[in-house]
């Protein structure tokens, strides 16, 4: 079955992608791969993004954070919910060291 063009991904996804001992790493990697073959689009929330960061920075390493930080996060589509709630994750993440 093909991939729709437009994909909403999660956390748990991200992270699977990063965590070779995670359960779902495998289908993370092929559902990543497939998706950058047929061009479909990525979509999250700035949550998704402060979040996947947290979650990278804490039970991977501040490497892998900032790889998603400035690898992955400039091909996601950010949908923007609820006016001016949404917020700017990882703006200041850079500067925030161990």
């Amino acid at each position: 079955m093909a991939l729709p063009a437009r994909l909403f991904c999660d956390t748990s996804f991200f992270y699977a992608c990063f965590d070779q001992h995670d359960v779902n790493h495998e289908r993370a990697k092929q559902l990543s791969e497939e998706a950058a073959t047929v061009g479909s689009a990525l979509y999250v929330t700035w949550d998704i993004i402060g979040e996947t960061l947290t979650l990278l920075r804490y039970r991977r390493t501040y490497r892998e954070a900032l790889t998603f930080l400035n690898e992955v996060k400039p091909h996601l589509r950010i949908v923007n919910y609820g006016g001016d709630r949404a917020h700017r994750s990882g703006t200041n993440f850079p500067e925030v060291r161990p």
